[in-house]
């Protein structure tokens, strides 16, 4: 039995200005044989409504060809970007992704879809991978959406899918924008989702990287940050221009050991390994930012170091909403 690894890289737009493959930067750290995993926040359509919101997300379907020739193998879509226009493009993204062979998790045509878990068999492991948001659109019976994060749901599907795998993988969808830590409720619930039975958690929608914690010899990686995205109030925080790769490595069913591959993403969107004094910088910064929860984060730490970031992108959020809405 050989190691199976996995890359797996934060949120995507599947875009640049110059039209331009977004990874070509990247595209020498990933083997041929390895797994990949990216959260795609966008909808791939040329379809649908956009509603109200502060920023609406939608890529040419075509641009489905970066994924193809990147080797990914699976992206997550349980986001608040996948409903921006409505059920017909979730519906085409769903369509084009089948076509193309790359798996999704975490969203769909009703909640039955939404929570399927997706299940690899490669070198001699199973490896399983189920996505879940707590923003966003969330699925019902009979209605299109997102898995919504909820604690009882996640523990429901994780111990379904535990029985038939060696590994799993959860993808959430969390957190609060630009904060470079989690809140305590989302290390509580992570190692929940450890004690039953997820073997790696990776988190995303900050848009900046977050700390990392082993708990039970399992890994939780709560935000890797940007990978191939930027919006505009991007550029009033920071952190929001660097990202995480992480490649794990798995053996006979455990995390054997694991890699974090800082990335720096450009004007044009396109991520790029930071190399040299730059990449020493940015992993002292994430050791640092994980002290705090290598126990357990409380309540008063964290609004202590968020308070001041979260109060300023509500304000501008609402800035935007009276500009644009009168309300």
């Amino acid at each position: 039995m050989s190691n199976l690894r996995l890359f797996a890289l934060g949120d995507i737009f599947l875009w640049t200005k110059s039209r331009v493959d977004p990874f070509e930067n990247v595209k020498g750290l990933f083997p041929n044989d390895a797994l990949m995993f990216g959260n795609l926040e966008t909808v791939l359509s040329n379809r649908g409504n956009s509603p109200e919101k502060r920023v609406s997300l939608r890529t040419d379907p075509g641009n489905i060809c970066y994924l193809k020739n990147n080797g990914f193998n699976i992206v997550n879509i349980a986001n608040n970007h996948i409903m921006d226009y409505g059920e017909e493009g979730l519906f085409d993204t769903i369509d084009i992704l089948k076509k193309s062979n790359i798996r999704f998790i975490g969203a769909g045509r009703n909640i039955e879809e939404a929570v399927r878990s997706e299940i690899f068999k490669k070198h001699g492991l199973s490896i399983g991978f189920m996505g879940f948001t707590s923003v966003g659109i969330a699925a019902e019976e009979k209605s299109s959406g997102c898995a919504p994060l909820s604690k009882k749901l996640i523990i429901k599907c994780a111990s379904e899918v535990r029985r038939q795998v060696d590994i799993l993988v959860v993808s959430l969808h969390w957190g609060i924008e630009y904060i470079f830590y989690p809140a305590p409720e989302q290390q509580k619930l992570a190692r929940v989702l450890i004690d039953n039975g997820a073997d790696l958690i990776i988190g995303h929608h900050p848009h900046v990287i977050q700390g990392i914690e082993e708990y039970r010899n399992k890994l939780i990686i709560y935000s890797l940050g940007n990978c191939n995205f930027g919006v505009e109030q991007d550029k009033n925080y920071e952190g929001a221009d660097i990202g995480l790769i992480i490649s794990v490595e798995f053996l006979k069913g455990r995390v054997e050991n694991y890699e974090l591959i800082p990335v720096k993403i450009d004007s044009n969107y396109r991520p790029a390994p930071v190399k040299g004094e730059k990449k020493l910088e940015i992993l002292n910064f994430i050791e640092k930012i994980s002290v705090p929860i290598q126990n357990e984060i409380t309540s008063s730490f964290w609004f202590k170091e968020t308070s001041t970031i979260y109060l300023s992108s509500q304000i501008e959020s609402y800035l935007i909403r009276i500009k644009r809405y009168g309300r």
